[in-house]
């Protein structure tokens, strides 16, 4: 299954505390993202073994010369926000409604890259 997403790939934000209780800051982000994936969305979560590829195409910024942004089209992305935070996000997104639960997940992939369209392409496969 494959999918792409338009806009600026997403990243988990800390969870926070207002003094009384605890709250996930990424939690709109992640209905977002489940309405996003509902073309792939299988009848019944996925069971077996997962591997999850996540392409996050970041917006060059638009201070950068033309020539500057073309250079750098497609090219790694070395700056925050952590793959591990990508990672996180549409993993957490994707449990319960793409697979079961994301401990199925036993290969993952997140790769950054500079994009004049930023956008998000994940790659789901069953192993």
């Amino acid at each position: 299954m494959k999918i792409e997403i338009a806009g600026q790939p997403k990243s988990q934000k800390r969870h926070r505390t207002n003094g009384y209780r605890r709250y996930d800051p990424s939690a709109t982000d992640k209905k977002t993202i489940r309405k996003q994936l509902l073309p792939i969305k299988p009848p019944k979560p996925l069971e077996g073994e997962i591997g999850l590829i996540i392409e996050a195409h970041f917006q060059t910024p638009k201070s950068w010369s033309k020539k500057r942004q073309k250079e750098v089209e497609g090219t790694y992305r070395p700056k925050s926000p952590d793959v591990d935070n990508i990672f996180k996000i549409y993993s957490d997104a994707m449990n319960g409604y793409i697979f079961e639960d994301d401990r199925q997940i036993i290969h993952g992939v997140v790769v950054k890259y500079y994009s004049m369209e930023p956008k998000t392409v994940i790659t789901v496969s069953e192993f």
